[in-house]
This record gives structure tokens, C-alpha cells and sequence, in this order.
């Protein structure tokens, strides 16, 4: 009866006309009047796929099916949950573009000039690295990479004005400080970390594979075999860095964007020295991070603390204006055109 079933349901689906994939220029949705393209969709897309393939392997979804990502599963499409991620993503970016638009920080918030400034960066950055120059990043971004680091660039910007123009009452800071009993939560104690990282273009990752890895950095303090490990006929693309993440997370900053050593630093933080975290998304892949070493936290004064205080508050206030703004902006989903985005 189930053989039955699945073959009248593939001859359903065969008998179905599937509706042509539409172009990148095409707007499928509208915040405050400004259009997001296919283009964009399409992008975010890739940066959730791991996620939602990861979603439904913990719940013994048939991952490598040709059918995987149109079937239903316990009422929930995985091609409908990618697409709303993607969709909501570019929402809550268009928002941030639209208030650094407001306040003159950028001129052009459209995804085609984006892209043309990434054309004329890549030249640049080549000719640079080629005659033997500092180049901060890689030397050409690909459309996520530069996507990341103007809306890096952008957030930082708004945050640097809001500081400009607002004012922090002393009693408040003073109250945080306070509050965080003498010790400033930006400023960790002293600590060397491994960071692993498993590139896999975004496809799921064995997680025996993931635990062997692990005990694999359990015994190590440092990098050495670790980026020669294979796992199965496949070989995985491991890369593995030694960071002082007090001394060198500017350095992490840099190379791979304020957000991302944010979040490796949140999940180093908390681990004591031997320790290795558990593996969390991370691009293309996931990535682990070891304590190999810590000193104790460090009592600051105001004066030290004052600065890292005032930023924390500056970040908070900016979250809750960006939380603001998208509850009350403008949103419109041509659902049809969104539909017709393929999920291959």
C-alpha cells in the first residue's frame, strides 16, 4: 500500500507544471517602497540552507532526497521555512539600509549598487595584493562576502553617529558599572582559544564526523594534524587558527567581520581552560572552539570600564530603534513571485 502511495504521489508531482524560476531583477518584496530583489532572496537563501537541512536531519528527514526540499514534513516544507528565513533576513536588512539612507550615510541602497561597488572594489583590492600591498579581508569578495561587509560598515557607521549625537546621563553609566559589579562583560579575561573551522559549502555535516573531530581537539594545543584530518571518502575543508582573544579579536575583527569574532568570542567566553565547545553554525559549515588557556577576570575601574559601557548601551539602543522601525515598517510580499524562487 505505501509503494502504492509513493508512486501516485511522484506521478502527481511529474503531472505538475513547476513554474519558471524568475530572473534576479525581479522584486518580490517592498519594505517602506524600497524593492528586494530575487537577487537578495536568493542570497540569504544560501546563507540558511545549512540551518534548515540541519533542522530536518535532527528530525530524520530523508536529507539527499531529489524531493527533499518541496515535501511536506510534519506540516512543514523545507523550501517554504528557507525562502520565510531568507525573506525575513532581507526585511530586517532593508531596514538598516533605509536608516543609514535617512541619516546620509549612503546614497544608493539598491542590491544592484551593491553589486556595481563590488565590481569596482575587486579590481582595486587585486592591483593592491599584486604589487605587494596590505589588503585588509580577501583580496576579491565574492556577492555574500561584500553583501556582509557593507552592512558591517553601515551598522558600525550608525553607531558611530548615534554616539556623536547622544548623550549617556553619567548616573546610568555609573548604574551599569555598578551593576556589572566592577567588571566590564566586553572586556574578557585573558584568554588563547583553538578556533576550527569545517567548510562544507553549506551541505550537512556527519555529526559522527563532528565527534570525532572534537575528541580530536580534546588532546590538542594546537593545530598541528588538525587540518589534515578526513573523515570517510570525503576529505572536509578544516582550517584552524590559535587566537589570545584579548589581544587579537580586533585582528578577528578584521579578517572575518565584527559580527562573526562577536560570536566566536560569546562562545569561547564561558569555556574553562581543556574545554571544547560544541560545534554552532559558522558560514559555510560550523566551527568548534577549544580554552586552551585563562587568566582571572580583571577588576577595571569607571574611567577604564566608561568607553566599553557607553558602547554596550549605544549597541542596545541602536538593536531596540532597528526593532522599532521594522515592527513598523511598511511590508510587502509578492507571494506568487516568492513561490516561483526554485530550491535545488
Amino acid at each position: 500500500m505505501n509503494l502504492f502511495w509513493n508512486i501516485l504521489v511522484l506521478a502527481a508531482a511529474l503531472a505538475c507544471p513547476v513554474a519558471a524560476d524568475i530572473p534576479d531583477s525581479v522584486p518580490v518584496a517592498s519594505v517602506n517602497g524600497h524593492p528586494v530583489f530575487a537577487a537578495e532572496i536568493r542570497l540569504a537563501m544560501d546563507r540558511y540552507r545549512a540551518e534548515v537541512i540541519s533542522y530536518f536531519a535532527q528530525r530524520n528527514a530523508h536529507i539527499n532526497s531529489p524531493y527533499f526540499w518541496n515535501q511536506s514534513m510534519h506540516g512543514e516544507i523545507p523550501a517554504s521555512i528557507l525562502k520565510n528565513k531568507a525573506l525575513d533576513y532581507c526585511i530586517g536588512a532593508k531596514v538598516r539600509q533605509i536608516l543609514a539612507l535617512e541619516q546620509g550615510l549612503i546614497a544608493d541602497i539598491s542590491y544592484l549598487s551593491i553589486l556595481r561597488q563590488r565590481s569596482e572594489e575587486n579590481p582595486l583590492r587585486r592591483k593592491i595584493a599584486d604589487a605587494g600591498g596590505i589588503v585588509y579581508g580577501p583580496v576579491e569578495y565574492d556577492e555574500d562576502s561584500y553583501f556582509q561587509y557593507i552592512m558591517n560598515y553601515l551598522a558600525s557607521d550608525l553607531k558611530s553617529k548615534m554616539e556623536k549625537e547622544m548623550v549617556i546621563p553619567e548616573p546610568l553609566l555609573r548604574e551599569r558599572y555598578e551593576k556589572e559589579n566592577h567588571l566590564c562583560a566586553s572586556c574578557p579575561p585573558s584568554q588563547e582559544i583553538l578556533l576550527v573551522r569545517v567548510d562544507n559549502g553549506g551541505n550537512p555535516i556527519d555529526t559522527a564526523a563532528i565527534s570525532a573531530l572534537r575528541l580530536k581537539m580534546i588532546s590538542r594545543s594546537d593545530c598541528q594534524n588538525l587540518n589534515a584530518l578526513k573523515f570517510g571518502s570525503k576529505p572536509l575543508k578544516i582550517t584552524c587558527e590559535r587566537f589570545l582573544m584579548d589581544k587579537n579579536l580586533l585582528q578577528a575583527r578584521e579578517k572575518m567581520g565584527k559580527l562573526v569574532a562577536i560570536k566566536i568570542d560569546a562562545r569561547a567566553r564561558d569555556l574553562a581552560a581543556g574545554e571544547v565547545g560544541p560545534a554552532f553554525d559558522f558560514k559555510e559549515g560550523i566551527a568548534i572552539v577549544k580554552c586552551l588557556s585563562r587568566g582571572e577576570p580583571v577588576r577595571v575601574g569607571f574611567d577604564e570600564a566608561r568607553g566599553r559601557i557607553q558602547e554596550e548601551i549605544i549597541g542596545e539602543r541602536f538593536d531596540d530603534i532597528i526593532s522599532a522601525r521594522r515592527r513598523s515598517a511598511a511590508v510587502h510580499v509578492e507571494q506568487a513571485l516568492l513561490d516561483q524562487i526554485t530550491v535545488h
